[in-house]
């Protein structure tokens, strides 16, 4: 996803303390995935089907993407 000079790609491990890093100065705990799952709940809020999001995700099941609607659920 991330690429470095000469077209190296960036470890995982990299960008994960990266976010952590920032999160200790904003005085949160912040993980990549939480990205991930915050741009996918709210798509659910915004109405976006469940098939598109199941896409985006790339998961096999729709039943591993609803997961995501009972957070947002909560939220509500």
């Amino acid at each position: 996803m991330f690429l470095v000079t000469g077209g190296r790609l960036i470890a995982g491990r990299v960008v994960t303390k990266a976010v952590a890093r920032a999160g200790r100065r904003l005085k949160m705990h912040l993980h990549p995935h939480l990205f991930r799952h915050t741009y996918v709940t709210r798509l659910h809020e915004l109405g976006v089907d469940l098939l598109v999001i199941k896409g985006l995700l790339g998961h096999e099941s729709v039943a591993t993407t609803e997961i995501y609607t009972r957070s947002s659920r909560s939220s509500l």
